[in-house]
């Protein structure tokens, strides 16, 4: 009879051994849940995590895959950062906008704790119908607002050379500049880029406003395209990085470009919110065979805000890459030489000195 209960004993020790594992991964910080109620013009996502450590701090990365009956997918990409409360339990609902989506579209997507676990997002509805947008009739003329001045700081510019690849009419500039900052408070700072234009040939056109934003509650670094203030914001963690994207232009090409003998200038007016900053900053410029359709066309790019801790973007690409996959259409021309060189080849660096507080 010894035989039976030493082999029961051992069951039992076994068993004990798997409760106390179970019991252990039980314990273990992870995201439960996640959903997004789409619509036509924007989305909710609700997210729910457990077992977290309070008081720590976390983020939620998200993915989602638009996917139209006919064209081309498009990814979003996101993060919710936020500190764990003390029951170790958290949930939150985000409305973001996008599109608008036009026709029969499906959707996918999974959530990651940041270090954790991922989880696959369930769609309701799983699939949307969205109308063609309706023309609309000219509207009488009114007079354009004025824009908000920018500050009394001095203008820094660079000016670069386009190499010897001739542009087709049809393909788009992509234009992006990036800074490296010094002097940040460990309070914070913003710096701001305005009254920026890119001239060359005696023709000029306005670039989008940048603001940066150093936050000290920022894990990883994001950027978003604001059409009602013509602004990208980016927000960054206090350490920054060795390039955080500024802003970008989207030239579309109307007329053959020769290769060689386009020297463009890019000006701008940059201050800071706190004194003891300084900037140094480079631009460059990519063509692109392909690029989304307006409207909303910024915000579609997916724009890689940092060199490095980008929120949901883990390579090697430099700030102001767009990361949409239908945007691996890349050639050679203006500052690039095509493959991988999404942002073109930088210009020489301008250092501005501490920048003027308004």
């Amino acid at each position: 009879m010894r035989k039976p209960i030493l082999r029961m004993l051992a069951l039992a020790g076994s068993v004990c051994v798997l409760l106390a594992i179970s019991e252990q991964a039980a314990m273990a910080n992870h995201i439960d849940t996640a959903q997004v109620a789409p619509s036509c013009d924007q989305y909710t996502i609700c997210v729910s995590a457990s077992a977290l450590n309070p008081g720590q701090n976390y983020t939620i990365t998200y993915s989602i895959t638009v996917t139209p009956a006919s064209g081309t997918p498009m990814a979003v990409n996101n993060s919710i950062p936020f500190t764990a409360p003390s029951n170790g339990t958290f949930s939150t609902c985000v409305t973001q906008p996008w599109g608008p989506l036009i026709g029969s579209n499906s959707f996918t997507g999974s959530a990651t704790l940041v270090g954790f676990n991922t989880v696959p997002i369930t769609f309701s509805p799983s699939s949307l119908s969205c109308p063609q947008p309706t023309p609309t009739p000219t509207p009488t003329p009114t007079p354009t607002p004025t824009p908000t001045p920018c500050p009394p700081c001095a203008t820094s510019c660079i000016q670069s050379n386009f190499n010897g690849t001739p542009i087709p009419a049809g393909d788009t500039i992509w234009f992006n500049a990036h800074i490296k900052a010094n002097g940040i408070p460990s309070s914070g700072a913003t710096i701001k880029f305005c009254g920026s234009t890119v001239s060359a040939k005696g023709i000029t056109e306005n670039v989008p406003n940048g603001v940066i934003i150093f936050s000290p509650s920022a894990t990883c670094a994001t950027t978003s395209f604001n059409s009602s203030t013509n602004s990208w914001t980016t927000t960054v963690p206090i350490s920054g990085s060795d390039e955080i994207f500024l802003t970008g232009l989207a030239l579309p090409v109307t007329a053959n470009l020769p290769g060689g003998g386009i020297s463009p200038n890019w000006c701008g007016i940059f201050s800071a919110s706190v004194p003891g900053v300084s900037v140094q900053w480079q631009w460059g410029a990519a063509v692109y065979t392909c690029w989304p359709p307006a409207p909303g066309v910024y915000n579609m790019l997916n724009v890689k805000p940092t060199h490095q801790n980008a929120c949901n973007v883990n390579n090697g690409d430099h700030a102001g890459t767009p990361e949409n996959p239908a945007l691996q259409c890349v050639t050679g021309g203006a500052t690039g030489g095509g493959g991988s060189n999404f942002t073109g080849s930088w210009s020489g660096t301008v250092s501005t000195g501490q920048l003027c507080v308004p």
